[in-house]
């Protein structure tokens, strides 16, 4: 029985036990947000939102570049952002803008590993927090939404701030509609990959205990596929190791989502057969969901000899 139903008056905690993961991801995060690298690492993640805003500003002002840099479908009203000979949707400015923004938010979680988990896995404190009437799975809810959440939301923010600044300066509000699309589907990327990063960090820490192997295993999971699936020339071979790449698997996503239909500006293989319709989009998702069942499968192993 909780004990505020135990006439215990100045209890200030959550009144139902289905909100404690509130309170794992509340002070997890707090942990995470004293590291010095991680306020950097948050720092960065604004500092690019200010050069997007002075770039933007920058060419808007330049009556002579922005009419060369940004353009505008007069059939469909879509803002295409001309560089040269090239021009590119806004989809996949945004694309490239995420691409940035996910390095600080695995980096983020990486650091914050061993100030979120070390201390309950190797001090003893997950027995003491287990006794608890806390039930493992909003446990690991809330050490993901801790790890995870910071950056991921700061990156969100960014994110929505720039569609907003591009909306001030080109769009009308038809136009704004037209481009929403585009703000959700890199809202739901920062939010998966997010997520993706966080369950990962509490997947493979019980493999070791000290934070350099911890944060291999984490960079082999995100990096190491995708590095060889990126150099295979073999469309077979790159496609079944791309599957094992979480990142591939969430660029395709969003490039289906947001209707890239030209690969020209994007560098993968991969994502560019995905595009031309080589390799079909429901393996994406499909792969994507035995990613997650794998690593909330691999959580448990958290839990060994804990009562």
């Amino acid at each position: 029985m909780p004990i505020y139903d135990l006439s215990y008056q100045r209890y200030d905690g959550p009144r139902r036990l289905g909100f404690l993961w509130w309170t794992i991801a509340r002070t997890t995060a707090q942990a995470t947000l004293k590291k010095p690298a991680n306020s950097r690492y948050l720092f960065f993640i604004f500092v690019t939102f200010l050069g997007f805003a002075f770039l933007v500003y920058f060419w808007r002002t330049a009556t002579e570049y922005a009419t060369a840099l940004f353009e505008i479908d007069p059939d469909t009203g879509s803002l295409e952002i001309r560089l040269g000979h090239y021009k590119f949707p806004l989809s996949l400015v945004f694309f490239r803008y995420l691409s940035i923004l996910f390095w600080p938010v695995i980096l983020y979680v990486i650091t914050s590993v061993s100030a979120a988990l070390s201390a309950d896995v190797l001090g003893g404190g997950l027995t003491v927090i287990l006794a608890r009437p806390l039930r493992r799975r909003h446990y690991v809810f809330g050490k993901v939404l801790g790890l995870a959440g910071p950056p991921t939301l700061s990156a969100t923010l960014v994110i929505f701030g720039a569609f907003v600044l591009l909306w001030g300066y080109y769009f009308n509000f038809f136009q704004m509609l037209h481009h929403l699309p585009v703000l959700l589907c890199s809202s739901l990327y920062l939010f998966l990959a997010g997520g993706m990063c966080g369950l990962s960090a509490v997947a493979f820490h019980p493999r070791t205990s000290t934070f350099r192997k911890s944060a291999g295993w984490l960079f082999f999971y995100w990096f190491g596929t995708w590095i060889f699936s990126t150099a295979s020339s073999n469309q077979a071979l790159r496609t079944i190791v791309s599957m094992g790449s979480p990142i591939h698997l969430l660029d395709g996503i969003y490039l289906w989502l947001t209707g890239v239909s030209n690969p020209q500006g994007v560098d993968s293989r991969f994502l560019r057969d995905v595009i031309t319709g080589d390799v079909p989009f429901y393996l994406l998702p499909s792969a994507l969901l035995v990613h997650f069942l794998l690593l909330a499968w691999r959580t448990r192993n958290l839990f060994v000899g804990v009562r």
